[in-house]
Order: C-alpha cells, then structure tokens, then sequence
C-alpha cells in the first residue's frame, strides 16, 4: 500500500500547476492566482495531494463547480479540485461521488424511479458541496433525504462517515461550514429517496402551475427549472453565485421589534415560531435593484443576485454586498448574510 501511495505521490507532483487561473473554476467568473492546483478522480489521488500538501506545509482548499465561492485575486496554497465521478443505486439509496453535478444527480434519479429531488432542480454545482450548506429550495432540503457522507481528514488522510445527526445541518449551514470548516473533503454523499412520487407543491409558484396534484416527478422537475430560468440570470452568461444572501430567519421578538418596519415585504413562518423574511424583498424596498458598482450589479431579474457585469473583481462584489447590508439594516434593522464561500480573504466577516 505504501508504495502504490508513494506511487501515486509522484504523478500528483507531476500535475500540479503552479499559479493557475481559476476563472473557469467559478460561476461568478473571478480571476484568482492560485498557488497550486490540482484536480483528482479519485481517493487515492486525493490522499497523495493532501499527503504531498502536507510536506509543504500548505493550506488545502477543495473547489467542485465554483458555483457558491467568492474567490481572493490570490489564493495560497494546494486547491483540490474534486472531479472524482459516478452514481450508483442500492435499493432506495443512492450515493453520488463528490464531483458529479448536482442537476445529474437530479435528472438520473428521477430516470432510475426514485424521488424527492425534483424541487431542486437546476441548483448549480456539485453533489459534494451540496452538504455543505444544505442545499435547498421550493420547501425541499438535501436534509430531508440525506442519509451519511464520506469525508477525508486533511491531515491525516483518513476517511471519516458522517451520519445526519453529525453533520448538524441547519438553513444554509453545516458542520463543515462551522467547527469542521477545512478539516475535511467530502468524498461521496448517501440519499434516501423515495419508490413512490408525491409531490411538493406547497410554493405558489409551483401552485400556480399544477391545478391538482397529479403530475409527475419530471413534470414537476422541468416546471422548477423553467421558474428558475426565468428569474434567475444563466450563470454560463452573467457570472453570479445564485443567492448572494441568505433570507433572514427572526425569533417572534426580533419579528415583532422590525415589523414595523417591514412595509409589504413578504414573510413566511417556519418551524419553531420563526419567521423567514425575503431578502430579495428586502434588497427592493431599500432601491437597490439594479444597482451597480463598477462591474458588480444587483440582477434586474432578482435582487437577491449579484452579478459579474464584466471584469468584476472581488473587491468590487464584496463592495456592493457590504453597501447593500448597511443599507439594508440601516431601514429595517436585519442584518443579512453573506451566502458564498469566500476563499483566500484574511478578514471575512
């Protein structure tokens, strides 16, 4: 085993770039300097990069598709980009390697008879990020179905599964976003999806397009992509990450302190008493829509993306975000939070 490893140590070596342009690696389409970077199709490599790091002594960032990171100009250090491939069925479970794209995992689900992922259709990305922040949309989280992940350590290059309990999966949050942020790479996810279709429709968006609850689980996953096309703008054309913010979830006080203030923004109650409030809404009533500073802008086809309107950098995207925050707690006294992954930047907060 050693020697396959030591092996294997030399061919990373061997494909590691020096200074590499991460552009093509992010939505956003950010230029960043990375210091070194490799991509791996498997744990073996992954384990020789995260070995060959470690007598470097460099930090490791591991990217999939770029689809919810903010990158610095420059960026220290091994980046590991996961390409590890491939979707296998057992029963009801189907575990996914860290690299495929989300939107297969979607489609080849639903092709294999099994359900639950409809609703999150057209979420850019890779499956492995999608622990990360628990991915979710139109009433549906990767948490309703997730079952375990594996995980190696960064330093010691053991794996590690990751049961749901262990993950503490929260909106938009996890465990590896928290107290295990850059401990760990995510290798494979395992889901429980279901044998029997039964929709979720409870977003009048999706109300809107189905008068009963008799359609299919295609039917429902083209009517979530069209919705998105239609109000988010294509990556692939406008650089953005999606949701740049999170939607603000207030206890009954804080709701109760701010509604006042509110004016017709849209709230929504969750679990436990709280109230989510629409950060898009929010964004709107403080005029912001379409705003642009330099070549960052607020999307006119949704306030709650910032988009790249040309050779933005991220000074500029981190720029308008914070002008957004102040003006927005200025009004209404939320705070909002920064959606994506910054990677590189010494102060993040």
């Amino acid at each position: 085993m050693q020697r396959r490893i030591q092996l294997v140590d030399i061919r990373i070596g061997e494909q590691v770039s020096e200074h590499y342009d991460l552009v093509t690696h992010n939505t956003m389409g950010l230029h960043c300097d990375a210091q070194h970077f490799v991509s791996v199709t498997n744990e073996d490599e992954l384990r020789a990069a995260l070995s060959w790091a470690q007598q470097k002594r460099l930090d490791v960032s591991a990217i999939g598709g770029g689809s919810n990171i903010i990158f610095a100009p420059t960026l220290n250090g091994l980046v590991v980009h996961m390409a590890m491939k491939g979707i296998r069925f057992e029963g009801q479970h189907v575990i996914a390697a860290a690299g495929e794209s989300w939107q297969n995992l979607v489609d080849t689900s639903i092709s294999n008879e099994l359900f639950g992922l409809e609703n999150l259709s057209l979420i850019p990305g890779t499956v492995g990020a999608a622990p990360m922040q628990n991915i979710g949309a139109y009433g549906v989280e990767l948490a309703d179905f997730f079952v375990s992940l594996l995980a190696m350590h960064v330093v010691t290059g053991e794996m590690h599964v990751f049961d749901r309990t262990q993950c503490g999966f929260g909106y938009r949050q996890s465990v590896f976003k928290a107290e295990l942020k850059n401990q760990f790479i995510i290798v494979s996810v395992t889901l429980a999806l279901e044998s029997e279709f039964t929709p979720r429709l409870d977003y009048p968006d999706l109300q809107a397009r189905f008068a009963t609850s008799h359609c299919s689980a295609r039917q429902v996953a083209d009517a979530v992509t069209e919705i998105r096309q239609g109000k988010l703008p294509d990556p692939f054309k406008v650089g953005n990450t999606g949701s740049f913010f999170k939607n603000p979830e207030l206890t009954p006080d804080q709701h109760r302190r701010v509604a006042g203030r509110l004016d017709g923004v849209p709230v929504h109650r969750i679990k436990d008493g709280r109230v989510k409030i629409s950060a898009a809404a929010l964004i709107e009533k403080v005029g912001l829509k379409g705003h642009s500073l330099k070549s960052a802008g607020v999307s006119e086809q949704h306030a709650l993306v910032i988009v790249n309107l040309g050779e933005a950098k991220s000074a500029h995207i981190l720029g308008l975000a914070t002008e957004i925050m102040t003006a927005v707690e200025s009004r209404f006294d939320i705070k909002l939070e920064i959606e994506p992954v910054r990677l590189g930047f010494t102060d993040i907060n």
